[in-house]
Parts: C-alpha cells; sequence; structure tokens
C-alpha cells in the first residue's frame, strides 16, 4: 500500500525496505549509506552533529542503534550523560505533529556496557516521557531463531535480553 503522499522519513541505521517503497529516505549513520537510490539522502557522523531535516518528517525508524549512541563501540566518540534520552528530544522536533517513531532495542535487566545499553521498563519509560506510546511488544528468544512474544503487563524481565518494539507518537 502506497500513502498518497510522499512519506518523509529518517532511518537511523536501518535497511532500505522504505527505499523500495518508493518514499524519500534519509539515512543518518556514522558510515555512508552502501546502496544509492534516487530517492535517499546520506547524512554521515554524529546524530547530534546533524540540525535535522530540511522539513519536518512523518516517520523516524530507529532500529537497534539508539543502544549503541556514545558507547564508542562503533567508532564513535564516547559520551557520558543521557546521550539516547537527548537523541529522542531530537527525533521528537524533527517529527511533524503525530509523526511516529519505530524504536528497537535491547529489552531485559537495566545496563550499560562498552557495547551497548539493555533496557527495562522504568528506562524505556524515562526515555519515551512526552511520547504517546501506541505499542510495546517484548520478544525472547525460545530457541536458536525463534522468537516469542512475553506479557510485559506483569512486568516481568526475562531472564536473557530480549528486543523491544515500541512505536510511539509525537503528541
Amino acid at each position: 500500500m502506497r500513502c498518497s503522499r510522499p512519506l518523509r522519513a529518517i532511518i537511523f541505521d536501518a535497511g532500505n525496505t522504505l527505499l523500495r517503497m518508493n518514499y524519500a529516505v534519509i539515512a543518518a549513520d556514522l558510515r555512508a549509506y552502501p546502496f544509492p537510490h534516487p530517492h535517499l539522502r546520506s547524512v554521515v557522523g554524529s546524530i547530534l552533529e546533524w540540525e535535522g531535516p530540511e522539513r519536518p518528517l512523518d516517520a523516524v525508524v530507529c532500529v537497534s542503534a539508539l543502544e549503541h549512541v556514545g558507547l564508542g563501540a562503533y567508532g564513535d566518540t564516547p559520551a557520558s550523560g543521557d546521550l539516547d534520552r537527548r537523541i529522542m528530544e531530537r527525533f521528537a522536533r524533527w517529527l511533524r505533529p503525530g509523526g511516529e517513531l519505530a524504536f528497537t532495542a535491547p529489552y531485559g535487566r537495566w545496563h550499560v556496557d562498552e557495547l551497548q545499553r539493555v533496557y527495562d521498563a522504568e528506562h524505556l519509560d524515562a526515555l519515551f516521557a512526552g511520547w504517546e506510546i501506541t505499542e510495546r511488544t517484548v520478544c525472547v528468544r525460545s530457541a536458536p531463531g525463534v522468537w516469542e512474544r512475553v506479557d510485559t503487563a506483569a512486568e516481568q524481565v526475562p531472564n536473557e535480553p530480549g528486543i523491544v518494539l515500541v512505536r510511539a507518537r509525537r503528541p
């Protein structure tokens, strides 16, 4: 299904699915996006150094990326503080009112190491303060290559880190 108007989106370290659907896409990463496309604009460098899009975006897709920012594991400069929250604030500013964010990250017991942040319910709530969360799904690996949804209503944290998918809307 295609939208009646072009969708303007930023993909923060994600694949080219939106490009194949003929949407205008901005790909932001420390490395250049490896595939040229007429509807793609590549922003290379720290997301904190980019001023943002010229016009408000319809969507931001942040797939398995924000948990790594500022930790130095992928060649970025290590930083202290709540860098993930600062980037989420930027996403909110860049989105049009009602614009959507699709977000994935590791989920389990909260911790930060040299590679990534693993979020729990409390830290996700803080990260999404001011957003309208429309969906939050947690999946854990039950066998090699098999992922299953878990009930997060009971606030149970899986023993092994899983993945959280959050869909949120900018108010």
